[in-house]
């Protein structure tokens, strides 16, 4: 496993070495490995978890010589963090029309070939600029960044995989879904256990590793197994960011005639609504 206490990684005995480690800004293993150029690759410009942690990359990185550059969409309101960072930063236009159609099967088919359409422009625009730019590594940031997989793939480009999420169902989407982050990644990186769990679902893959975020386990109350539990949840009440999970470690609570509240702080998405939550 991998965690991050203050953005330093620390190595225990169960996998290989990381892709890359925030503390040192290793790429891809040792620093006698460091890679020269890395393109980091975001679906928004937010100051929420994922675009966040690539600042803290950013950051690492230039500080130990890395070129960096930064492909991204055109708008975002956490856009002028990474400005003032100073990586060379690609803005592709059309990103977000990648995630139109809405949460119906009819909408989506529908608006199936205005994606294909889009996803092919980005596709040509990226081929040019990684032909230009010529990094020794593509990091996907999340699996919304999979716009950029394929003319990776094709330019024949190391790709790492971040991914900080998993999907909704277990047909024949996911399945597919799993394939091809499996098949164009040449690392993957995953926030969690649970994570790793969904998108491997028990297959084997070579150049797979956990890195937890930034969180002390050792100061957590959940080892005080006297003393009454507090959980707030901050962020978009989502299947896809745990919260379903969360709330069956909440049940297990009330089975063991344990005390705690729990605040969630955030917005619902389409597959979640008050009365599913209750």
């Amino acid at each position: 496993d991998y965690r991050i206490d203050r953005f330093d990684p620390v190595q225990s005995q169960d996998y290989a070495d990381p892709p890359y480690a925030c503390g040192d800004a290793v790429v891809c293993g040792s620093p006698s490995n460091a890679m020269a150029r890395v393109v980091l690759v975001t679906h928004e410009f937010t100051r929420t978890g994922a675009p966040l942690f690539l600042l803290t990359l950013i950051r690492a990185m230039r500080d130990n010589s890395v070129e960096v550059a930064v492909v991204g969409p055109t708008v975002g309101d956490g856009r002028s963090l990474f400005e003032e960072q100073g990586p060379w930063c690609h803005r592709v236009s059309g990103i977000r029309r990648l995630y139109g159609g809405g949460q119906s099967l009819v909408g989506k088919a529908l608006y199936a070939p205005v994606r294909l359409l889009v996803n092919v422009l980005i596709a040509w625009d990226l081929l040019r600029f990684f032909r230009r730019f010529q990094p020794d590594l593509v990091v996907l940031n999340s699996w919304s960044a999979r716009f950029a997989a394929l003319p990776a793939l094709a330019m024949g480009f190391p790709i790492v995989w971040h991914l900080h999420e998993y999907l909704q169902g277990s047909g024949l989407p996911a399945r597919m879904s799993r394939l091809f982050v499996t098949t164009c990644s040449t690392h993957l990186v995953f926030n969690s256990r649970a994570t790793r769990s969904w998108w491997l679902r028990g297959a084997t893959v070579r150049n797979e590793h956990v890195l937890y975020d930034g969180i002390e386990l050792s100061s957590s109350p959940m080892r005080d197994t006297e003393r009454d539990v507090d959980v707030l949840y901050v962020g978009r009440v989502s299947i896809e960011k745990g919260v379903k999970d969360l709330l069956t470690a909440c049940a297990q609570f009330v089975a063991a005639g344990r005390r705690f509240k729990l605040v969630l702080a955030g917005p619902l998405t389409a597959d979640w609504s008050n009365e599913s939550l209750a």
